[in-house]
């Protein structure tokens, strides 16, 4: 991020096919505490859908 600090992150969100909660809530807590970190260094965090099974 130093050497390129116009950039933008990408993570991805996880579509189970089956749902388990416990896996989705943490998997979920953690993608919105990395975007909440990344958005008050002033950075942008594109979150992407992927579907699996």
């Amino acid at each position: 991020m130093e050497e390129f600090p116009d950039n933008v992150c990408f993570a991805s969100k996880l579509l189970f096919k089956w749902t388990s909660v416990l896996p989705a809530w943490l998997h979920d807590l953690t993608l919105g505490l990395l975007q909440k970190r990344l958005q008050s260094q002033g950075k942008l965090l594109v979150l992407l859908p992927l579907k699996i099974g």
